[in-house]
């Protein structure tokens, strides 16, 4: 950590200092300043330009899964893992349609890949401290107990209301969780002193407490898409789902939409892998549809 106090600073301090405090990156009035290691190349780029093949997919994935398992045996949950934003087209042909800088949820640092883009995470939630996953999301890859159907009128203006200001803006953030369908993602207001949810007005459903199960759909999701060169819904550049279809999908996700997908997956290795994880369980998922 740099520390820019004003004492024995030199050259290359002052220039990093005149850096901070250029207006593009917003940095400006921030005394310290966290120095990583250099990152070549976003999973996405990997995948765009160096087509590994299954053997290398393999060890990607599992670089990944060590990543994830080292961050839950620190009780956190990521809440947010992403990759490949725009591989919507198979695995053959990988479209370069946006820059690989918009792709930084997992990157390759020192020669191995590393998880980043904490802005989701959340403690892992326990009987003595709570905590709740939602207020940051991106809908395609959660998991089907993050969603809601509204069941009548009451509940559509309950969940308006709640947002009401952002609704009469029409901010981004009411277009990214507008209903799509009558469906919803189980999102809230945070209270900026507590980090609470903000519960001064109602909501139509039940928030979720964060759990490892979470980042294990995503890690499923990702897999697949990795294998597969195909989302498991369909999406958007930011990970959510582009209608009411996917959103549907997603919240009444069962045993057959399960082993559909699995039936894409041609690697036996893979599909037995995928198998145990929370994309093909519905045993722990309240019924929604």
């Amino acid at each position: 950590m740099l520390t820019f106090d004003g004492d024995g600073e030199t050259d290359a301090d002052a220039a990093f200092r005149k850096a901070l405090a250029d207006p593009q990156f917003g940095l400006e009035g921030y005394k310290h300043a966290i120095v990583m290691p250099a990152a070549d190349r976003s999973l996405l780029f990997i995948f765009q330009s160096e087509r590994p093949d299954l053997s290398t997919t393999r060890a990607l994935v599992r670089e990944v899964v060590e990543a994830v398992d080292h961050l839950h045996s620190r009780g956190l949950v990521h809440g947010d893992i992403k990759v490949l934003r725009a591989c919507r087209r198979g695995r053959a042909s990988f479209p370069n349609l946006f820059s690989p800088s918009q792709a930084l949820n997992i990157l390759r640092i020192g020669g191995r890949l590393k998880i980043t883009d904490f802005d989701s995470s959340k403690p892992i939630s326990t009987t003595n401290r709570p905590s709740i996953l939602g207020d940051k999301f991106s809908s395609g890859v959660l998991g089907p107990e993050m969603f809601y159907m509204l069941r009548n009128k009451e509940e559509l203006r309950m969940f308006e209301e709640y947002w009401r200001e952002d609704k009469d803006a029409d901010t981004p953030l009411w277009r990214k969780i507008a209903p799509k369908g009558g469906f919803v993602v189980r999102t809230f207001r945070v209270v900026q002193e507590t980090g609470a949810p903000d519960l001064s007005r109602r909501l139509p459903y039940d928030l979720i407490t964060s759990s490892v199960a979470m980042d294990l759909w995503s890690l499923g999701a990702l897999m697949y898409l990795l294998i597969t060169g195909e989302a498991l819904v369909p999406s958007n550049r930011d990970d959510d789902c582009v209608n009411a279809e996917a959103m549907a999908m997603l919240c009444c996700w069962d045993d057959k939409t399960a082993r559909e997908r699995l039936g894409k997956v041609e690697d036996i290795g893979a599909r037995h892998l995928l198998s145990h994880l929370p994309l093909t369980s519905t045993a722990l998922q309240p019924a929604r549809c």
